[in-house]
This record gives structure tokens, C-alpha cells and sequence, in this order.
């Protein structure tokens, strides 16, 4: 497989297969394109790249084409932990146009993979997750397979980054990803190996709050943070302190991010 020519931010190219006979280039165009790559990797390292590329869905062996992410960075961060910059948030997240799973992965095994065909022939999948964007499926696909409150607490908070573009549809994700980082934070309090997850779970309950525009709600949220020190989430004072200044003014729009990034919440 081979890349076809250099991607631009956020562009899609498309990676195909090509017989033996066609890799026979002439020496000077080998060296005239090595150059041309030395050339261009200050270009391409300040992009995103993305890929049309064959993929087969590990429940029905559907063949199909979709978008698949391969490099980015981050250049900034907003107060809900999107990236920003050249880098695609949420993943791109490929789906399965026969059964419709959301490929979370290629590789299950034989009980996952009967479980999750059980769950896509099921009522509530074929109503609600169907009609939906790919993050918003996995998020049901996850409460149904009984996973990790935070996994799909953090699915359903992709689905909002997903819906942004879409009107009203970024509330319903923006609810179920405040639900879910609820019980998380209630299962995690007083689990020292997870105290992490419950600290980021309570800090994302604020801003999911404001972004909702339940400006009392979340400024309650947020004395729940009160006296959290934690040497891994040094971003989180400067966060609470953006939030405590976003509540008080009332508003509910995004941030426009910042430069101090938090490490993985996981």
C-alpha cells in the first residue's frame, strides 16, 4: 500500500494496492521524490493525516471503505479535553454498513462477538443506535455490554465532539456522557486505584453541566472538587478556576482552549 501524494490538514486520501510492475520508476524520479519528501516534512508534520482504507467488520466479514486516522498532534486543549489543532477529535471510528457495529475493534472473541450480534438484533440498537452517529452507537453498544461507567461515560463524551456540528443533537450525548461520568465518580470514590478516574469524572460533571446551561448545577459540581490535589492533574486548579469564572458569567458556549495540556484521564 502506498500513500499518494502529501495530505493536507485534514484531508482524506486514498490508500490503494498497485501491481509489482507499477513500483518500476526511473532512478532520478526515486531521488527527485526523495527529496521532494525531505523537503515536505516540516509541512506534514504540522498536519493531520486521514485515509480512505479496506475494512472488513469482524462480525460478518462485510467488506467496506472508511475514513481511518494515521497521524496529529495537539496544539491545545478545551476545558472538555477535546485536542485541538491538527488532529481529528473525535477518532475517526469506522462502521460496519451491513449490521452496523461500530468497529471499536477488529480482533473479538467468539462469547464478545455473540454478544454484540445479540445486542445488534436487539429492539433498543436497532431504534436508537442505528439512526445515530458512529460515537453515539458505541455509546449504547457499551451500556448494553455492561461495560466500565468511565469507558462509556468517555464514549458519550466523544459523541458530543461528534454532534457539535449538528444543532440539537449535541445535548442528548452531552446528557448521557454527564449520567455516565456521575456513576463513575460514585464507583470510583473510594477506590484508591481509580481515585484518578473519579476526579476527572467529577471535573468533566461540571463542565457537561455548563455546557447544558445548568449554571447552578454546576457550580455545586464544582465545590465537590474542593481540596482535590492530585500531582498527576496539576492542569486541574487552572480548570476550575476557568470554570468558576465561565459559571459566573453564565456561559454555556464552548472554550477556545489552552495551552497547558492534561496527560490521558486513563
Amino acid at each position: 500500500m502506498k500513500w499518494h501524494g502529501t495530505p493536507a490538514t485534514g484531508d482524506v486520501v486514498r490508500v490503494s494496492r498497485r501491481s509489482p510492475q507499477s513500483w518500476a520508476v526511473d532512478r532520478s524520479l526515486k531521488i527527485a521524490r526523495s527529496l521532494l519528501f525531505s523537503a515536505s516534512l516540516t509541512v506534514t508534520a504540522l498536519a493531520s493525516e486521514r485515509a480512505i482504507v479496506s475494512v472488513k467488520c469482524p462480525l460478518d466479514g462485510t467488506e467496506f471503505e472508511a475514513v481511518q486516522d494515521f497521524s496529529g498532534y495537539a496544539e491545545g486543549q478545551r476545558l472538555d479535553l477535546k485536542k485541538l489543532g491538527p488532529i481529528s477529535q473525535p477518532p475517526a471510528l469506522a462502521r460496519c454498513p451491513q449490521c452496523s457495529f461500530p468497529i471499536f475493534s477488529k480482533y473479538l472473541d467468539a462469547p464478545l462477538a455473540t454478544r454484540i450480534r445479540a445486542i445488534l438484533a436487539g429492539e433498543r440498537f436497532r431504534t436508537e443506535a442505528v439512526p445515530a452517529k458512529p460515537w453515539f452507537a458505541l455509546g449504547i453498544l457499551r451500556e448494553e455490554l455492561g461495560a466500565d461507567p468511565f469507558e462509556i461515560g468517555w464514549t458519550y463524551l466523544n459523541a458530543t465532539w461528534e454532534a457539535e456540528d449538528e444543532g440539537g443533537r449535541y445535548a442528548p450525548a452531552a446528557e448521557r456522557a454527564l449520567a455516565w461520568f456521575e456513576r463513575a465518580a460514585e464507583a470510583r470514590r473510594d477506590d484508591p486505584e481509580r481515585r484518578r478516574d473519579c476526579h476527572v469524572a467529577l471535573y468533566l460533571a461540571v463542565e457537561l453541566s455548563r455546557r447544558l446551561g445548568r449554571f447552578d448545577e454546576a457550580r455545586q459540581k464544582l465545590t465537590r472538587l474542593d481540596g482535590v490535589v492530585d500531582e498527576e492533574l496539576r492542569w486541574l486548579a487552572s480548570a476550575k478556576a476557568a470554570q468558576a469564572r465561565l459559571i459566573a458569567a453564565r456561559k454555556s458556549a464552548p472554550d477556545d482552549g489552552r495551552e497547558d495540556l492534561p496527560p490521558p484521564p486513563r
